[in-house]
């Protein structure tokens, strides 16, 4: 799956794959609707700015990111009740497809 760019960015497409500089992670929330999660924020490689959510960050064991991380993941177009165009729905069913991505020397 290719790269987002500003042409087809997370407000445009239904779905997508995107790298992130993490550079927000919220205190965990426990909801009805997806029981704990933790919304988080980032830039994209072309500056754009990025919401993930929801993200289940306790079930990522092995791939728990922090702020000043760039990670990868895949994302689906928020539901019709987010009209952020900065919001990208974590794909909580491929949580293999995370990884962290590490800064080079």
């Amino acid at each position: 799956m290719p790269v987002t760019t500003a042409k087809a960015s997370a407000s445009s497409s239904k779905s997508g794959h995107e790298k992130v500089l993490i550079i927000v992670k919220a205190l965990p929330h426990v909801g009805e609707r997806h029981g704990e999660t933790v919304c988080c924020a980032g830039i994209t490689l072309d500056g754009q700015w990025r919401r993930q959510y929801p993200v289940h960050f306790r079930r990522l064991r092995d791939n728990q990111f922090k702020r000043w991380q760039w990670i990868e993941y895949d994302w689906i177009a928020p539901g019709a009740d987010d009209k952020r165009r900065e919001s990208a729905s974590w794909l909580r069913s491929l949580p293999a497809r995370l990884r962290r991505l590490h800064r080079k020397a």
